[in-house]
């Protein structure tokens, strides 16, 4: 489920991997990496009220359930386990 909600509302900015290179940033359109070590370093929380609340660039996905939106955490979750440095 998380990764559905995330396909349709997260990667046309952060792209499929998170990486930031959705096909919304060919058009200006700033697209933040998840991957860093700084979004690492965020809450779940923080995380999931960035997805309730919006800021900046980042539109408010209200239209996402509260507890869909801990899948959509965990989903981003996995995006970061699986690009930790070997």
């Amino acid at each position: 489920n998380g990764r559905k909600l995330y396909a349709i509302n997260c990667a046309v900015c952060h792209g499929d991997t998170g990486e930031g290179n959705g096909p919304a940033t060919k058009y200006g359109m700033a697209g933040i990496n998840l991957l860093t070590d700084v979004t690492r370093g965020r809450s779940d929380g923080y995380i999931w009220g960035m997805l309730r609340n919006g800021r900046g660039l980042i539109p408010s996905y209200v239209r996402i359930e509260d507890d869909e939106r801990w899948d959509v955490v965990n989903y981003v979750r996995g995006l970061q386990n699986r690009s930790v440095p070997t």
